[in-house]
């Protein structure tokens, strides 16, 4: 066993004119602790010789400058996209983000701070509200936002600096108050006049009745609705135009008097019986739209229900409506003088009236 035990601490001999290697010549010299010492220190000397060489720096930017990470604003994910009456669409949105944005932010999808671009896009016009701001690789920015409400009319309210222009969406919503650029971005846009103005009018509350703050007011509600209608056919279809070819612009939409009834949709939508005659008299209105021939001169054409509310055994339904206005406009001529009165649909076609009933 003392053979054994003096042959276990015998170490084997180099052979004739070998050198024992560096790893070994530095345990032998130091110890295993001062060895892991050794190459600590050499280790944290080496990274600090990289680091004033700016060798990080430089492969950042080689990294950041390889192809498959470049990147521009123009590039950006939007989710969802801007609904189709967002002017210029997601073009423009972008375009305005990218002129807020600092020339010097970095061009790469993995160094593009987020943060500033999330600013940028709460800033735009049109957007209610930045949900996130998301990176993926390898050159994927998805913003996800929340975009206002279709702006489909305008209505002169009360705001925190006096009497102001509001934007109001098909939901009777108001958006908010209207400026010169927003304006000139939608082109024109219909008034509606002659309904209550709600208690409040922080941008995206709903049009409210005056005494009762937590209810939409339903002839508001009727007026927008008709103004989106008018709008998409006006973008679809061209304006109305006379049998010159003039076009004729739809300026107003306003409830006759507060007394006059607008349809049993909206009677409905409060709960409301719609055959009780107190209940129609005190909340439902006729709708009607003010037309401007190209000559200057208006009239009064009576659309009674919104859309979608149509009494089929009185009246007929939106779509027939501008069909029948369009016909009877382009039998007229742009000098013929109108009476007072107004242009009433029926089921079997259009029929004028010399007075507002």
């Amino acid at each position: 066993m003392l053979r054994l035990a003096i042959e276990s601490d015998e170490q084997p001999e180099l052979e004739p004119g070998a050198r024992p290697g560096w790893w070994g010549l530095l345990r032998a010299l130091l110890g295993p602790r001062g060895t892991l010492a050794a190459v600590t220190a050499a280790s944290v000397l080496a990274l600090s010789v990289l680091v004033v060489l700016g060798v990080p720096t430089r492969l950042s930017a080689w990294v950041h400058a390889r192809p498959e990470y470049a990147w521009s604003v123009d590039e950006v994910v939007l989710d969802p996209p801007p609904p189709p009456w967002l002017p210029g669409g997601r073009d423009a949105l972008l375009d305005a983000v990218s002129g807020t944005l600092s020339d010097s932010v970095d061009g790469s999808s993995i160094g593009f701070p987020l943060d500033a671009l999330e600013r940028a896009f709460r800033r735009a016009r049109w957007v209610d509200g930045v949900v996130s701001v998301r990176r993926s690789y390898p050159d994927r920015i998805t913003v996800s936002l929340r975009y206002q409400g279709w702006p489909v009319a305008l209505a002169h309210l009360p705001g925190p600096g006096g009497m102001a222009d509001h934007f109001i969406d098909e939901s009777g919503s108001i958006l908010a108050e209207t400026s010169g650029a927003a304006l000139r971005d939608l082109g024109p846009l219909i008034r509606l006049q002659g309904i209550e103005p709600p208690p409040t009018t922080f941008p995206g509350s709903p049009w409210a009745l005056p005494d009762a703050p937590s209810d939409p007011n339903p002839v508001a509600l009727a007026a927008s609705r008709l103004a989106g209608f008018l709008l998409r056919e006006v973008s679809s279809q061209g304006m109305p135009t006379t049998r010159d070819g003039r076009p004729v612009q739809i300026l107003k939409i306003q409830p006759l008097n507060r007394d006059d009834a607008v349809s049993t949709f909206l009677a409905e939508s409060g709960g409301t019986d719609p055959d009780e005659d107190q209940v129609r008299q005190t909340q439902l209105r006729w709708l009607y739209v003010l037309v401007a021939m190209p000559d200057g001169k208006d009239f009064w054409v009576c659309w009674r229900s919104p859309p979608g509310a149509e009494d089929p055994e009185r009246e007929p339904d939106s779509a027939e409506k501008m069909a029948m206005l369009r016909q009877w406009l382009s039998r007229r001529d742009t000098y013929e003088p109108f009476l007072p009165g107004a242009l009433y649909f029926k089921p079997q076609g259009p029929e004028w009236r010399g007075r507002l009933d």
